[in-house]
């Protein structure tokens, strides 16, 4: 709030002020200055994100995908062990992931099969 204010050590702030404010540096410059506990993939986003994806979190807080954010990870052969067990507790997510595609997959396989049936 105090940024928002113009630091004039008020504990509020105009609506158009935090807009404002939102607008010039996006919502994840608010969320550094809280006490909100990031999630695995969103600490790996803030960290690894490329330009792009970097932008859609400082600007939307969206992370990347479970399998972007585990790759840059592993690609990083310096790595922090945070990073790393950060990285890993996103492997249900990536397994859920695959037996989705894979069973979207394989009902594509059976429709073009039933499809060339005589």
């Amino acid at each position: 709030m105090a940024e928002a204010n113009g630091d004039r050590g008020l504990n509020w702030a105009q609506d158009h002020d935090i807009c404002k404010l939102v607008q010039e540096q996006g919502l994840a410059h608010f969320l550094r200055h809280t006490d909100v506990e990031l999630t695995p993939i969103e600490r790996v986003t803030a960290h690894y994100a490329p330009p792009r994806a970097l932008l859609a979190w400082s600007r939307r807080l969206v992370p990347m995908t479970a399998l972007e954010a585990f790759s840059a990870v592993e690609a990083d052969p310096t790595a922090k062990p945070d990073a790393v067990l950060d990285a890993l507790t996103l492997l249900a997510t990536l397994h859920a992931d695959l037996d989705q595609a894979a069973a979207e997959l394989q009902t594509r396989v059976k429709v073009t099969g039933d499809e060339q049936a005589p």
